[in-house]
């Protein structure tokens, strides 16, 4: 089947591709739409035409909680959305820990064929935190990942050698910083949860544990991914490790880029988040920077400097420009002054006079509606 798409924008920055536009497509494949015959029309209505989406943090609920979702609901709503690619959690119920798990989750999702499932797996055994699960068969049964969700590692130590053990496999650990004495409440340690009297959760919950586990990876060498950051001071905590040549990445979900704890004052239950929205400043600090600030961090200290100092004698020249041309220079600033008291008194004695005048009317009127 052959399918011309018009009045569509292909979202390609900095690209000549970066234009409304019509495509083609023939048995599959991206084709010039002028040399299809015969091809089923479809109006864009002006949409953006984008690469798929891949969601880095899924949960399928599929094996053991269907009555909330399937592999097959969970993907159909998934290219709903314009997600073409979806990193399935671990924490299923029972969890994801064995070969035949993971090779549970691949089968029922090209059964679905909908969308591409890339499997994670537990990096412990039923994801109880104590021993290390079969990381080697998980790899090779096609799990793209080791994580242990929300689940808390029985010691530093166990997860120790949890990192050492895929590192030398080779393959990348995603890891949900929190300290387990930190953890739970549903609202953010701050003014607005403390007000609305509900649980607390400090953002201490997170930073001790991305300090440990930022350590750890350290230690091992490990390829890592931070998942469900929330604070500033996370974000500047990574920020600083990539610079130190760790192999990291992080994500943060949608809900922490746009809302920040001011969405809980009405108690909205659908701002009931597992890990509580923060304040404004946590969210601001969550948002990627701008090109122009990404290539202003880039510059080194001497060469920042000449650009604040250009721009601050650009904002001189242009209050100086701004002061000529609104002075008048014929009249001497002592003239000047009295001037404009002069026209102040005269605004206030013809205010005064409209007053008076107004008053005058309404007596009169007054004195017509007695006499009648």
């Amino acid at each position: 089947m052959s399918v011309v798409i018009r009045n569509v924008r292909i979202l390609s920055p900095n690209s000549s591709l970066h234009q409304a536009t019509e495509i083609g497509i023939e048995k599959g494949l991206f084709v010039d739409p002028t040399t299809i015959k015969d091809a089923q029309v479809v109006d864009g209505q002006g949409g953006l035409l984008i690469p798929g989406l891949i969601d880095c943090r899924v949960n399928l609920r599929e094996p053991g909680l269907e009555h909330k979702g399937t592999i097959a609901s969970e993907t159909r709503a998934a290219i709903a959305g314009g997600v073409t690619s979806v990193v399935a959690t671990p924490t299923t119920d029972p969890v994801v820990d064995s070969p035949a798990d993971v090779r549970l989750v691949l089968e029922r999702a090209k059964a679905s064929g909908l969308c591409r499932v890339l499997p994670t797996a537990m990096l412990t055994q039923g994801g109880e935190g104590h021993h290390l699960s079969e990381m080697a068969a998980l790899v090779d049964a096609g799990c793209v990942a080791l994580a242990q969700g929300n689940r808390p590692f029985g010691s530093r130590k166990i997860e120790l050698n949890a990192l050492k053990y895929a590192q030398s496999l080779g393959v990348g650990v995603i890891l949900d910083s929190e300290d387990s004495d930190f953890a739970g409440g549903c609202a953010h340690a701050g003014q607005i949860g403390t007000g609305l009297g509900l649980s607390l959760n400090p953002p201490l919950s997170e930073t001790l544990g991305l300090g440990a586990d930022l350590d750890l990876v350290e230690a091992t060498g490990v390829n890592a991914h931070f998942s469900r950051i929330t604070t500033k001071n996370s974000v500047e905590r990574i920020k600083a490790a990539k610079a130190r040549g760790l192999q990291i990445t992080c994500d943060v979900t949608i809900a922490h880029l746009i809302y920040s704890e001011h969405a809980i004052v009405n108690l909205d239950p659908n701002f009931h988040l597992e890990r509580p929205l923060r304040t404004e400043e946590d969210r601001r600090a969550n948002k990627p920077p701008s090109k122009f600030k990404a290539k202003y961090a880039a510059l080194n200290s001497n060469t920042q400097s000449l650009i604040k100092l250009l721009v601050v004698v650009i904002v001189l020249i242009a209050l100086g420009l701004v002061f000529h041309f609104n002075t008048d220079q014929s009249i001497p600033s002592t003239e000047r002054f009295f001037e404009q008291r002069k026209n102040v008194q005269e605004y206030h004695e013809y205010h005064e006079y409209q007053q008076e005048d107004e008053s005058a009317k309404k007596r009169a009127e007054k004195n017509i509606f007695l006499q009648n």
